[in-house]
């Protein structure tokens, strides 16, 4: 995971409670003659510190399970775990106390009531300068993870602390994290006879192949200029190579001809082919599917070289 970016930001909220002095009051005694005798009270009043509510809030690591998504890579339903520090800075025991998240933004798009599970209810009671570590678990939604995938430090989280019994300094954390890129497509491969004039089923010399390929961007980025080379009869005397990326004529559906067409959209971001007019299929968004078509028709010498 690429390393995070970890930052503390001055005081989030304070306050300056009433506090008393610890008054002594004694007198002293003694006897004449059986009897007592006392002195006057003596007062004297020794001042207390002021009394200082405080919390500091760390993040000590934030991990990716990409277990829900079934892969490597970071996909929707994957989990994202802060284990956040909080120590009593004050002097004075804290009840009540908890990691609270202030903000949790994906790419610049902030979350609403994106409080974490597991412990974001659970409280404790710090007495000073005591420490406890909590873990926090956000599930990632398709937004969250397809917007963010590959923006460098694109997660961001700002964290504080809550207590109870009024207000309270808190030193908050803010945290900033990498959901890596994850690049991937797959391709299925087909063909059919748009021509077949000789034995059925057969590659007969001047039949008609129509090759499919269907590509699929089974990564969590958009992908950019998607196209075919597809290595034609590989170390046979007639090898060529089919390059959909050199090709320069019209799309269509004759003999040496490209064409494609988008299968499905993108269930994130956007299918876009803006030029049209070649064979290159300008932007395949997460999720989406296109398919380039290219016919063939069998020659002489591929024939002999069987």
């Amino acid at each position: 995971m690429v390393p995070a970016i970890l930052a503390f930001a001055g005081v989030l909220a304070s306050g300056s409670p009433a506090w008393a002095d610890l008054v002594n009051q004694a007198v002293a005694a003694g006897l004449f003659n059986g009897g007592e005798v006392t002195s006057p009270e003596g007062a004297v009043s020794v001042p207390f510190a002021p009394v200082r509510r405080a919390l500091e809030v760390a993040v000590l690591s934030v991990d990716f399970d990409t277990k829900a998504a079934g892969g490597d890579e970071v996909g929707p339903g994957d989990t994202l775990t802060y284990t956040i520090r909080v120590t009593n800075q004050g002097n004075v025991t804290l009840s009540g106390v908890a990691p609270k998240l202030d903000s949790l933004s994906f790419a610049g798009q902030q979350q609403q009531d994106a409080m974490p599970a597991e412990e974001s209810e659970a409280t404790v009671t710090l007495a000073p300068g005591e420490t406890r570590d909590f873990k926090l678990v956000y599930t990632l939604s398709a937004d969250n993870v397809y917007s963010a995938a590959g923006v460098e430090n694109g997660v961001a989280s700002l964290w504080s602390a809550n207590a109870e019994g009024g207000a309270i300094e808190v030193a908050q954390a803010e945290r900033r994290d990498t959901i890596a890129a994850t690049p991937a497509l797959e391709i299925t491969s087909s063909f059919t006879f748009a021509e077949d004039g000789g034995t059925e089923g057969s590659a007969d010399v001047g039949d008609l192949i129509v090759y499919r390929y269907v590509v699929h961007n089974t990564g969590n980025v958009a992908l950019s200029d998607i196209h075919i080379v597809d290595h034609h009869g590989t170390g046979q005397a007639y090898e060529q190579t089919f390059d959909s990326s050199t090709y320069t004529g019209p799309l269509g559906n004759g003999a040496g001809q490209w064409n494609l067409t988008e299968t499905t959209p993108a269930v994130f971001g956007a299918n876009e082919d803006v030029k049209g007019d070649d064979a290159v299929f300008d932007t395949l968004g997460v999720g989406g599917i296109v398919t380039f078509i290219y016919t063939h028709q069998v020659t002489q010498e591929e024939f002999d070289a069987q």
